[in-house]
């Protein structure tokens, strides 16, 4: 069982055991109402060995999507890991932003977990501008 992080940056940090605190970034922390694609990488390193880094994607209380989290490099502390995914166009009609959490996962080798979260939002729509008015010719 694991308790996510809720910091006030958008930059959380993974830390396992006797390991030094390393940023997430995320790009773009925003996106237009028509949705893209975002990209999430961190570096995460353990005192033991780091098993896997996975993340989990949430809409409100709802988890939509895993999202799995490749070694692309090694850094400067520990191996870093990153993914890319399609986020959905924001299509509510009430004028609201979409937030979204994603939770990320790091887990080692003896099995101890770390989560920390960063969120995003899709921006609402545009107020769609009024229908032209017909003009009579008489």
């Amino acid at each position: 069982s694991f308790k996510p992080f809720r910091g006030p940056s958008l930059l959380p940090v993974l830390c396992l055991t006797r390991v030094e605190q390393l940023p997430v970034s995320v790009e773009p922390s925003a996106f237009r109402f028509t949705g893209g694609r975002l990209q999430v990488q961190t570096e995460v390193a353990d005192d033991v060995a780091v098993d896997r880094v996975r993340g989990v994607l949430w809409l409100g209380g709802s988890r939509i999507e895993q999202v799995a989290m490749t070694r692309s490099d090694v850094g400067a502390k520990g191996s870093i890991y990153s993914a890319e995914f399609s986020v959905p166009a924001n299509i509510r009609s009430t004028g609201e932003s979409v937030g979204y959490t994603l939770q990320l996962l790091a887990v080692d080798s003896i099995g101890q977990e770390s989560v920390k979260e960063v969120s995003f939002q899709v921006l609402a729509p545009g107020t769609p501008p009024s229908p032209p008015q017909l003009l009579s010719l008489d």
